[in-house]
């Protein structure tokens, strides 16, 4: 979420609100509160290891990863090793765990939503026994993608990162609207968000392998 391109919002999240589906309901709202209350190890324990995996893997390449490497990530991926290596001192970057960078993030309200994010909401809910999936809404209502949800010991859990694909999406239709390259889009993005001019240099790691 980078860091985000999109906050999620409570807008239009109670589908699905049959029994089953309450406590899968519950780990997404609860994990919008703890992003607007800066509550970063509250948000890092309610996402399923397939998200904390998803940033563990970007760190590396935030860490090491040349040029051509990160211009084969999808573009909200390219935002968030964008935001590692701005918002990062490397001494900081060199060790730390997707979960700590969540946490990080949460803390600093880098997810908190505001009246420009890009609000996401839960629609109808699917369960099957320890997994399940939930609509993602975004302004129009109800879209083609999902959330996945993973019941890991008695907790459920959120794979935030399932949106990506929207997010995707939505970032290549802006551009073409707005005749801008993804670089330039990205670039001004963590400029909004930081307050600092993103120059190419981010493309360069500051560790080699």
């Amino acid at each position: 979420m980078v860091v985000l391109v999109a906050s999620l919002g409570l807008a239009g999240a109670l589908g699905g609100c049959n029994k089953e589906a309450e406590p899968v309901r519950q780990c997404y709202e609860s994990f919008i509160v703890a992003c607007n209350e800066s509550n970063g190890p509250g948000a890092a324990a309610l996402l399923a290891p397939a998200s904390i995996a998803y940033y563990d893997r970007l760190l590396g390449v935030a860490r090491s990863g040349k040029r051509a490497t990160v211009e084969r990530l999808t573009a909200i991926e390219r935002a968030e090793v964008f935001a590692m290596r701005c918002r990062l001192a490397p001494q900081d970057m060199k060790n730390m765990t997707g979960r700590e960078w969540v946490a990080l993030s949460v803390g600093k309200g880098w997810w908190a939503e505001d009246d420009e994010s890009y609000h996401f909401g839960l629609g109808t809910i699917t369960v099957r026994g320890d997994s399940a999936t939930g609509i993602i809404k975004d302004y129009d209502g109800a879209t083609p993608y999902k959330f996945d949800f993973v019941n890991d010991s008695g907790t459920w859990r959120l794979d935030f990162n399932r949106a990506d694909e929207l997010i995707n999406r939505d970032i290549a239709q802006l551009c073409r609207e707005e005749g801008i390259t993804e670089e330039e889009y990205l670039f001004e993005m963590e400029l909004n968000e930081t307050g600092q001019e993103v120059t190419d240099a981010v493309w360069n790691p500051p560790f080699s392998k």
